[in-house]
């Protein structure tokens, strides 16, 4: 039988430290990928639900388009039997009618489309059942405002996981700086060890007995070592070394600097991009009225033979259009509204 206890110390142990404390590190930066990956995931998804809201309402702007018209082609086929509008009149109603179908096509499969674009982010395989509920446009403009003018903007910018991400690969990039320079450091080794041996032999030769306790008493043995190294033909391949890793810190300082400028311009923009949009809804609010009330007049004068139709139509165009503008700039609203709103509380 042989038993030892051994006890080695080095002061090598250091440059262990140093690789735990990078892969440490590097799980914290996987962490940040993964939530920078849901983040960008979250933003898909909801740009693609606004995107669907503003689809239907496009598709709701052209279906009162064509019930306008359509009631508009049974009072002029009237007139035109009556001998008050000409032919050429129905032909176009008849042809603004085509034109506002193939408008209700293109909308339709565009909702169909990002549906299932959704359904795909969202892993739902039945697309055709698949649907969203609406939501209200409701927000104060001078919110904004206050939050990009704030001190916690700084703090939004900061919390981000790809801002995050960018300061563990500078101090990844500073650990692989001191893992590069250990080779400079000169190693001691200390070593100690305690053993002792345990044999019958002396039992079956003698006839005596010699118990484990005396035996162990007997032929114990221990010692104590220490070996110093010290690197001489590898300081230049360690330089080389070191040299690359500083230059690696560098970059990682560079890149955390313009990460850091580029989301502070991506949440700058967010921001202003949000408040004009609610202006610009305020203002299409505001023109579809105005648009509204030139209808009903066109309408009236028409019906009299004050106007042409070609006057209708084109009133008729302004006041879809700027439904159609009043509609974008709502949903591009409350898109910009909600992103800002994830980036806040991360």
């Amino acid at each position: 039988m042989n038993a030892s206890i051994v006890g080695p110390a080095t002061f090598q142990d250091l440059s262990v430290i140093i690789m735990l404390k990078k892969s440490r590190l590097n799980n914290v930066s996987s962490q940040l990928s993964f939530e920078e990956t849901k983040l960008e995931l979250g933003i898909d998804v909801m740009t693609l639900y606004f995107q669907i809201l503003l689809d239907k309402a496009t598709i709701s702007i052209c279906e009162n388009k064509i019930n306008l018209l359509c009631k508009q082609k049974e009072q002029i086929s009237k007139r035109v039997e009556y001998k008050a509008a000409v032919p050429a009149d129905l032909l176009n109603v008849k042809a603004d009618i085509t034109n506002a179908n193939v408008e209700l096509v293109d909308a339709t499969g565009k909702l169909q489309s990002d549906i299932v674009s959704l359904c795909s982010l969202l892993g739902i395989d039945d697309w055709r059942t698949f649907d969203v509920t609406t939501i209200e446009m409701n927000a104060d403009n001078s919110t904004f405002t206050d939050l990009i003018l704030s001190e916690n903007f700084d703090v939004i910018v900061s919390k981000l996981p790809s801002v995050k991400q960018s300061h563990v690969k500078s101090d990844i990039a500073m650990t692989d700086i001191k893992i590069a320079s250990a080779s400079y450091w000169p190693s001691i080794r200390l070593d100690a060890g305690f053993g002792t041996t345990f044999s019958n032999a002396r039992s079956k030769f003698t006839g005596e007995d010699y118990s484990f306790g005396e035996q162990f008493r007997d032929n114990v043995s221990s010692y104590l070592s220490m070996t110093v190294s010290i690197p001489i033909l590898s300081n230049v391949s360690t330089s080389r070394s070191v040299r690359e890793k500083k230059l690696g810190y560098s970059r990682a300082k560079y890149e955390q600097e313009e990460n850091w400028n580029m989301w502070t311009k991506e949440i700058t923009q967010a921001v202003l991009l949000a408040q004009a949009a609610y202006s610009k809804h305020k203002l299409m609010s505001d023109n579809v009225c105005q648009f509204e009330e030139a209808l009903d007049i066109v309408e009236g004068k028409y019906s009299l033979g004050a106007a042409t139709y070609y006057d209708y139509q084109t009133a008729i165009n302004n006041l879809y259009q700027s439904k159609a503008k009043e509609s974008q700039a709502e949903y591009e609203f409350l898109l910009r509204e909600k992103i800002l709103d994830l980036y806040a509380k991360m």
